[in-house]
């Protein structure tokens, strides 16, 4: 057990000075009853203080499950796909006696090609799926709800990055806020005599709102030659940058610090004169920006607050709202570290939200308080 804001446990030696000082100076009660009565506002005050307070029960998990997603439309050359199997080979046979693997395979659908289970090797990709165009999102979804209870739980994308359908970013940050971790592996494609790729590019998992980080991409080139490499964040660009590529294996460093807290995408895109195959000239990375606590707190009567003065009196970012108001959408929800019904009734709220606000605490692990 620990605690993500542990000063508010600080709180609990005032309010035991408080009641004892209080408790003596009513009268006119009987013993029983004012025993009780303050019994019951300690206790209502004490789980008050030990919700703000963010406790946290860990539980080790037993080992990794990974699903790997194997890009299987008319974009990815017969070359790139054997390659692919054989790295979904290899990887499956180093996995530890703990962990599980799996396979997707994704077109313009998705399907199962093998599940998590004790597997260890890939053999032949036995599914079939529509290979006109290229669906990320759903072969996303898909892997997050194959994975096994009591595993750490990752997926590994092999595909030339070329969506035409769906929106993988969203389904990505759904899966983030979920603690399920996300790699890329670019397909490179058919070998040219010119030819230059963007093999990958890497952000830190997690970093602070306004702290200094480094984006690391890596630019494979056939051939010496420039070039300009363009950064955009969140589908805006964030610079150019001219770069002069050697033979071989290159490493561009870009600097950047988030403003925003909550999941960013980042996208180097490659632009040379000597290329035979653009499509993979893409690379792509998330990072997760932790910034203030953020609370939601649901009220009857969201025009005034005391306990949500008294939150951002401490720094908190404090969403107020009623129940006309309350998110419609999981990764909405997701966002919040907390959701608080203060002096709020639940019949308010559709079943639908209510089933949103469930999936919040059970799948995204948001604290929950009653006031």
């Amino acid at each position: 057990m620990r605690f993500t804001h542990p000063g508010f446990v600080l709180l609990l030696v005032p309010l035991l000075f408080g009641l004892i000082a209080s408790y003596r100076h009513v009268h006119g009660m009987a013993k029983f009853r004012k025993r009780l009565a303050f019994a019951i506002r300690g206790v209502m005050a004490g789980l008050l203080i030990l919700a703000l307070s963010g406790p946290e029960a860990r539980r080790p998990n037993r080992g990794l499950a990974t699903i790997f997603l194997l890009d299987r439309s008319d974009s990815i050359p017969e070359s790139d796909r054997k390659a692919a199997e054989k790295f979904v080979d290899g990887a499956l046979r180093a996995l530890g006696p703990d962990d599980v693997g799996g396979v997707v395979a994704f077109g313009a659908d998705a399907a199962v090609d093998a599940s998590t289970t004790g597997r260890r090797e890939l053999g032949r990709v036995l599914s079939r799926v529509e290979g006109g165009s290229t669906d990320l999102a759903g072969a996303i979804r898909l892997a997050s709800a194959s994975f096994p209870e009591g595993k750490a739980r990752r997926i590994v994308v092999l595909s030339d990055g070329n969506e035409t359908r769906g929106d993988a970013t969203g389904a990505a940050q759904v899966a983030a806020t979920d603690g399920i971790g996300i790699d890329y592996v670019t397909l490179r494609g058919r070998e040219s005599t010119a030819e230059a790729t963007v093999a990958s590019l890497d952000a830190p998992d997690e970093t602070r709102v306004e702290q200094p980080f480094d984006l690391r991409a890596t630019i494979e080139s056939t051939v010496a030659q420039s070039g300009t490499l363009d950064i955009d964040r969140d589908g805006v660009l964030l610079k150019k940058v001219p770069v002069r590529l050697d033979k071989g294996e290159n490493r561009i460093v870009i600097s950047d610090k988030l403003p925003n807290s909550g999941l960013h995408r980042y996208r180097a895109t490659l632009r040379v004169g000597k290329d035979g195959d653009n499509r993979n000239n893409v690379g792509t990375a998330f990072t997760a920006v932790k910034g203030q606590p953020k609370i939601l707190i649901a009220q009857s009567h969201p025009e005034r607050s005391e306990l949500a003065k008294a939150l951002r009196r401490r720094g908190w970012a404090v969403d107020l709202r009623g129940a006309g108001g309350m998110p419609s959408r999981p990764e909405e929800l997701a966002a919040y570290d907390a959701v608080v019904f203060n002096d709020f009734n639940a019949s308010n709220l559709t079943d639908r939200q209510m089933k949103l606000v469930q999936s919040a605490i059970r799948d995204a692990g948001v604290g929950f308080a009653m006031v």
